[in-house]
Parts: structure tokens; sequence; C-alpha cells
């Protein structure tokens, strides 16, 4: 992930991508945490660094609050 969008978007649609800033309307955070993106969920973020096999895993920022999440950029990680 090197960006993320505040809404959902069809295929062939317009988006704005932003490359920093808080990600709000999430749920269920716990504020200090860090997060990492889901290997289940597409677009999901998990607290838990994934494990899978041959799956790249990649940190994505740290909670602010229960619905927040403060994006941070990082280079991924491929788990062989």
């Amino acid at each position: 992930a090197i960006g993320f969008v505040k809404e959902a978007v069809t295929a062939n649609q317009t988006a704005t991508i932003y490359l920093d800033g808080t990600i709000s309307g999430l749920t269920g955070l716990t504020i200090g945490a860090d997060y990492y993106l889901s290997a289940t969920t597409a677009g999901g973020v998990v607290s838990t660094i994934p494990t899978t096999t041959n799956y790249i895993a990649q940190y994505v920022g740290t909670a602010k609050s229960a619905t927040e999440l403060i994006f941070e950029y990082s280079n991924p990680i491929l788990r062989a």
C-alpha cells in the first residue's frame, strides 16, 4: 500500500488517493496499536503481523482512536 482512498469506488471510477494522513470510519481499533494489511480481507487491517507463507506483509499505521488510523507508508516484507 502506498496510499488509501476515503470512499468506496467501483471499477473504472476515478478516486482520490491520499499518501498520508488519517483513515477514519474504521471500528474496533486499539489506541496506540500498530496495524498491518490483512492477509485475508482485501483492504482490511489487523493488529498482528500476518505470517502467511508467500504473503507480502506491510505495516500501515498506528491507531489514533478506536475509529482512526494514522497511515504511514512502510516497505513491504515478503514472508517466505
